[in-house]
């Protein structure tokens, strides 16, 4: 794959392809988090789905327990059950994935899914596999730009230098208050530190949209 395909794909299996074996289970994870909480507002008052979300995210970075993965999951599945609608069942379903198996390969179970909804598409009344069509390009499409934003095209490297306090307090702040409207201002902080990596530089700069498992605030940061 090109530099050229990877930025313009909007059919991810090639994408997925690219990454399958590159990924640790910690940003494997962060994919289904992140998706997530680039549409929170549709998990609105289905708290077993936000808690499936907190607790994916705390167990990735180690915080949570095989226990308390597993009590999320059974809570996780007992609200996709309350939902019929298929435009609400969907992120719902997705929220108890975000807490499978310690092993659960999120790229896989991707390519899977992303067979299944074509599939299921193909199979439904005109009308209704219009609206379908539409929900499973607009997911997909999401989770280009999720994947973008977790990895980077070519491994990157960030000189010791760079990480000044300044630049490390902003990188600490965007992950751990998921407030990424400060990419840009992170971007500034790196510049006046010295990098002139325009990957780097331009991904902050960029619409995104940014997620736990950002390349740049967890090569900062130090997470793999």
């Amino acid at each position: 794959m090109t530099e050229e395909e990877w930025l313009a794909a909007t059919d991810l299996r090639p994408v997925i392809e690219f990454l399958v074996g590159k990924a640790s289970r910690r940003k494997g994870r962060l994919i289904g988090c992140g998706y997530l909480r680039v549409i929170w507002p549709k998990l609105s008052g289905k708290e077993g789905s936000q808690e499936a979300v907190h607790a994916a995210e705390r167990f990735a970075d180690g915080e949570a327990s095989d226990a308390e993965l597993a009590g999320a999951r059974r809570l996780a599945e007992q609200t996709a059950e309350q939902w019929s609608d298929p435009a609400l069942a969907e992120p719902v379903w997705q929220a108890v994935q975000t807490v499978a198996e310690d092993d659960y390969d999120f790229l896989n179970g991707l390519l899977s899914e992303l067979d299944a909804s074509v599939g299921e598409a193909e199979l439904v009344s005109s009308q209704s596999g219009n609206a379908l069509r539409g929900r499973i390009t607009t997911r997909h499409q999401l989770y280009g730009n999720i994947l973008r934003d977790i990895f980077p095209f070519r491994p990157i490297t960030l000189s010791p230098s760079y990480l000044t306090p300044t630049v490390l307090s902003l990188a600490q702040g965007i992950y751990e208050d998921r407030a990424f409207d400060r990419m840009p201002i992170l971007a500034d902080a790196l510049q006046d530190s010295g990098c002139d990596n325009e990957d780097i530089l331009n991904h902050c700069r960029g619409t995104g949209p940014h997620v736990r498992g950002c390349f740049v605030v967890d090569l900062i940061l130090g997470k793999e």
